[in-house]
């Protein structure tokens, strides 16, 4: 009889599949493992695509944010290609801004540029905005047109998958300052502008996948800011017939030269002209209806309009000023304060004034003296400019090279004299100009060490040799030199006359104005506008730019005007007037329409050569108009192109054989021996003696922030920040 075992049976019987289900596990697990990896591949070309996308509309923001650095750069340029929008009055993409009371936009003025200079003083050609509340917004809503243009021009195509979608132009930086609905007010501003460029990447869809933003924060090429056509820091002792025009020959220490009996719109003291607003309004509407009487102010009660309206002068800007004895002038220190000449506070009647030259101005105390202060150049800060800019067109460093007396670009290549590195209009040829266009050309000492001392004195010896420049220097066909030179010469000079290009036009000063601001009408209440206290609200007072009040919207100042006895002046605003047309064009005035409330300014009938005399004094209509820009022609009126009886910030044209047009400093001493022409301004460190007879005519622009050649950089970049992606 046979026994089972089935303990045994049974234990094997529950053991049955469990090496199926083992396998199933298995399976599975490697089956989520497989997946996982797919995931994962997945998430990491997913991260990947994102990261392209994002990176690309990065790309193309920073493409946008540097497209709008050069509308500042060159907004003659960007506005031909199509790349800038024209400057319209009231433009959607501008924002009304509202600043302590005044309210505007960006550049009313629509004779100016968008984005062209000036960049200051004036509240118009200032940014303010905050990024919400941006100066200026470019997007598909405010400008569709200038959008697509960009993008075209830019990307191909208007529909491209990478394509700009928003700019925003508000202001720099600013310390210190109030944000008052959404603008600032006040504070220490740290630039020009801040740029803001957004892109976004697009997929086949039409759908944004990625957006990037980029700012960019630009400030004013850091030209040197001079006070007249020649300044010198060590004294100016001239035998010859030294020619100074337009502007007001400076020296630190002792002036002497002939250039004496000049006549020229007066001084009344070192700060002021002649207070003209008293008997400037037409009709008599009372001393104290519009610009009310300054407290202990020895000048503002006199009627000094009549006087000086009607003057011929030969250079109504000239002046002369010095902190030692002025021997050209006056062989004894004249008490009190320290004036030479025959002006006194009523001696502007004389129909052909001499100048009166400020000597012994020492410190500052009004209003007697006003020390006369050389421009701050620092050879550090200049060299490392130059130095960096390395590769960038308008910014150039040269070195001296001791074996051939020459200068090396960047301190290799060929060397080239100095007057052949300068050269903007030879031929690129050795000897007859390098061509690089306008710009800074820093030139090195000869150690290529700093030679400013921590005392203000100069080490002489690590200056290069004597630079003197003559006919053979100059190369032909032709010389100019545009830009900032910087030379670090014992003495730089000129004998015999350069071969100067063709007699360019070159503007001469604008028209002397009184910077007190203009008392504001209200349009609603049709009388002068009052503050909370009732007390007459003026506006532009003090702030180093002409201001008036544009009633009509046309982006200038309109100015009519009335005669008697023959005798044109300024028709100001009263109650009664009426808001000339914004179509308005110098001779189509209603009966009743008035010039716009504006500062009190001296209107000059422009000549046509720079030997002939200037008159102070309005015309009937357009009158004799100048171009103010070249390649236009004055024969209807164009506002801002040509002179009118409007205030014009710069003069009509003349031409001048000019080898300079910019501004030339030399660490060392000028030696002028011959009779070349320069437009712009001479700085020296050293002393200025020589028996030459060169003539200089300053550049008003440069010290308005308006000087601008072709090429040369206008503004640099401050920074430059990147979103993450949005």
């Amino acid at each position: 009889m046979k026994t089972r075992n089935l303990s045994n049976r049974s234990s094997k019987s529950h053991e049955r599949g469990s090496a199926l289900l083992v396998s199933l596990m298995v399976i599975v697990g490697l089956s989520l493992l497989g997946l996982g990896f797919v995931a994962i591949s997945e998430t990491e070309s997913a991260i990947s695509v994102n990261q392209r996308n994002g990176l690309q509309a990065q790309a193309a923001a920073s493409a946008g944010a540097r497209l709008v650095v050069e509308w500042f750069q060159n907004p003659t340029w960007a506005r031909t290609h199509d790349l800038m929008p024209a400057n319209i009055a009231s433009a959607p993409y501008k924002t009304t801004r509202v600043l302590g009371g005044n309210t505007g936009v960006y550049k009313t003025d629509v004779s100016i540029l968008l984005f062209d200079k000036p960049y200051k003083p004036n509240n118009t050609d200032r940014f303010f905005g905050s990024e919400e509340s941006a100066d200026l917004i470019f997007n598909a809503t405010t400008s569709p047109t200038q959008i697509n243009n960009i993008n075209t021009k830019l990307f191909g195509s208007t529909t491209a998958e990478v394509r700009i979608s928003e700019i925003r132009i508000y202001a720099p930086p600013i310390s210190g300052g109030t944000l008052t609905g959404g603008f600032w007010i006040g504070g220490t501003r740290y630039g020009v502008a801040t740029i803001k460029a957004t892109a976004e990447r697009y997929n086949p869809n039409g759908t944004a996948v990625a957006s990037r933003s980029v700012r960019i924060a630009v400030g004013e090429f850091p030209l040197p800011v001079p006070g007249g056509p020649i300044q010198s820091k060590t004294g100016i002792n001239l035998g010859g017939n030294f020619n100074v025009w337009w502007g007001s020959e400076t020296s630190e220490a002792t002036l002497d030269d002939d250039r004496s009996g000049v006549s020229t719109f007066p001084w009344q003291n070192a700060y002021e002209r002649p207070h003209f607003e008293r008997g400037y309004e037409y009709p008599d509407q009372g001393a104290n209806n519009v610009w009310p009487l300054v407290p202990g102010s020895t000048y503002d009660a006199r009627n000094y309009f009549n006087p000086v309206r009607g003057l011929s002068m030969i250079d109504p800007w000239f002046g002369q000023r010095s902190v030692g004895l002025n021997t050209s002038n006056c062989s004894t220190p004249v008490p009190p304060g320290y004036l030479c000449g025959s002006y006194t506070a009523d001696s502007v009647t004389q129909t052909s004034p001499t100048f009166v030259a400020f000597q012994r101005q020492a410190i500052n105390n009004y209003p007697d003296r006003q020390v006369p202060v050389f421009p701050d150049i620092k050879y550090d800060f200049w060299k490392r400019i130059a130095q960096q800019g390395r590769g960038t067109v308008g910014l150039y460093y040269f070195t001296y090279d001791t074996a051939t007396t020459k200068f090396r670009l960047n301190g290799a290549g060929a060397a080239r004299h100095a007057a052949d590195w300068v050269n903007t209009v030879g031929d690129g040829a050795i000897g007859n100009g390098a061509r690089l266009g306008a710009g800074l050309y820093f030139f090195d000492t000869r150690t290529g060490q700093n030679p400013q001392n921590a005392n203000g004195t100069t080490n002489t010896a690590i200056l290069t040799p004597s630079l003197s420049w003559n006919s053979n220097d100059f190369g032909s066909p032709n010389f100019l030199m545009q830009g900032f030179v910087y030379l670090n010469a014992a003495r730089w000079g000129t004998t015999g006359s350069g071969n100067s290009a063709p007699n360019l036009l070159y503007n001469m000063p604008g028209e002397i104005y009184r910077d007190i601001g203009y008392r504001k009408w209200d349009t609603s209440t049709s009388a002068w506008a009052v503050d909370a206290t009732g007390a007459f609200i003026t506006e532009g007072g003090n702030n180093g730019g002409f201001d008036s009040q544009d009633m009509n919207g046309n982006g200038r100042q309109d100015v009519v005007t009335v005669s008697a006895a023959g005798v044109f002046r300024p028709k100001t605003w009263a109650a009664g007037c009426t808001i000339p047309a914004a179509s308005y064009d110098g001779t189509n005035a209603a009966a009743n329409d008035c010039s716009e409330p504006h500062e009190p300014y001296m209107n000059f009938i422009y000549p046509t050569a720079t030997n002939t005399n200037v008159v102070s004094g309005w015309e009937a209509g357009l009158g004799t108009q100048r171009r103010k820009i070249r390649g236009v022609t004055c024969s209807a009126s164009v506002p801002g192109n040509c002179t009118s009886n409007a205030h014009d910030d710069i003069g009509g044209m003349v031409p001048i054989p000019a080898d300079s047009d910019g501004v030339v400093y030399n660490e060392g001493a000028y030696d002028p021996q011959g009779n070349a022409r320069m437009y712009g301004s001479l700085l020296f460190k050293g002393a200025v003696d020589g028996t030459g007879t060169p003539f200089i005519y300053f550049d008003e622009k440069l010290l308005k922030g308006t000087y601008a050649p072709p090429g040369f950089p206008r503004v640099i970049i401050f920074s430059e920040q990147t979103d993450e992606q949005q």
